[in-house]
């Protein structure tokens, strides 16, 4: 079985951090959404 990486498609984007806390990957998440100054 093949796990594909998260993918983030920039022009959707919001920068709203629901996909990291959505992940249904155990521990850390998968994809993380940092402030950029």
């Amino acid at each position: 079985k093949v796990v594909k990486g998260p993918v983030v498609d920039y022009e959707r984007c919001t920068g709203c951090g629901v996909c990291e806390h959505a992940c249904p990957v155990q521990g850390q998440a998968a994809i993380r959404v940092e402030r950029v100054a």
